[in-house]
């Protein structure tokens, strides 16, 4: 199999049919010409590839989808203009009033604000299943798990496997908020989980340049998203931040090799001074979690 680097470099990306360009061009237009009306009718149909406007496609956004899907092992991925619109129109495309999404804290601020604020404006039963347990928290109700491998900011590790192998049976899809860890350090869709959520704003992107968010995973699932998150509640984003976004993950698995490296560097001198009473860091032989880490 092909390196994550060399992928990370290349999936998704091929030079341009046109100039030969080896970066994928900025295809900064709203609307595409369809050739003839009949070939306009069956893209507008799904029965056709091609593009037809930029709210639900374009050509430098789905290079960069097409990049995350590989390099998270998904069949598919949707991006968005942020994480929170990502999260928003998963679980708008997902859940029903009446329906149950547990999820195990702590999560990212932002996420646990938004689930709180459409399950009581959308009749959506919210269970933070932190301190009972994920199998105790469940019951027939339950549509959605949503985890954070690595959570913002108490890096706090939950199991991937342990979740799908409970999820899984009693037909519940599953949602990983991979944001912390990056397809370079955990995959949870080869540990059997649904769905893997990003904010490219983090890590993807790596410049502090850029704003977007991405779900990928099961076509099946995430082309519904697709057509709520774009076509209903339009929270596309713009091929200008793809662009940039695509540029910072040709450098992911360096920057992460250094991320990783240099939080090692300061987790050790905290861990190791009588001033400091706890270290947060999985990566430290004494953090309880060092072994699932």
């Amino acid at each position: 199999m092909t390196h994550l680097r060399t992928r990370a470099v290349h999936a998704g990306q091929k030079p341009d049919p046109v100039s030969g360009a080896i970066a994928t061009p900025i295809n900064q237009t709203s609307a595409f010409a369809y050739g003839t009306l009949d070939n306009g009718a069956a893209i507008f149909a799904g029965e056709a590839d091609g593009y037809r406007y930029s709210r639900f496609a374009n050509p430098t956004v789905k290079s960069l989808e097409d990049k995350v899907a590989d390099l998270e092992g998904a069949e598919a991925a949707v991006a968005f203009s942020s994480g929170t619109a990502a999260v928003s129109s998963t679980v708008l495309t997902l859940l029903a009033p009446g329906d149950e999404i547990v999820f195990l804290g702590p999560l990212y601020g932002g996420t646990e604000s938004l689930l709180n604020a459409f399950g009581s404006r959308f009749g959506i039963h919210v269970v933070d299943a932190t301190e009972r347990g994920l199998k105790a928290s469940l019951s027939p109700a339950t549509r959605l798990i949503w985890v954070e491998t690595l959570t913002n900011p108490t890096l706090h590790l939950h199991d991937p496997a342990a979740v799908a192998a409970l999820a899984r049976p009693r037909g519940i899809t599953t949602v990983v908020d991979n944001t912390f860890c990056s397809p370079c350090l955990t995959r949870p869709i080869e540990h059997g989980i649904d769905l893997v959520m990003h904010s490219m704003t983090k890590y993807l992107g790596g410049h502090g340049d850029s704003t977007g968010g991405i779900l990928a995973g099961v076509k099946r699932l995430v082309e519904p998203v697709r057509t709520t998150g774009l076509g209903h509640v339009g929270g596309n984003l713009a091929p200008q931040e793809a662009f940039l976004l695509l540029r910072g993950m040709k450098t992911l698995p360096l920057r992460m090799a250094a991320h990783c490296e240099g939080a090692a560097e300061v987790a050790a001198f905290p861990a190791m001074h009588p001033a400091v009473i706890a270290t947060h860091y999985p990566g430290l032989p004494s953090h309880p979690q060092h072994a699932l880490a």
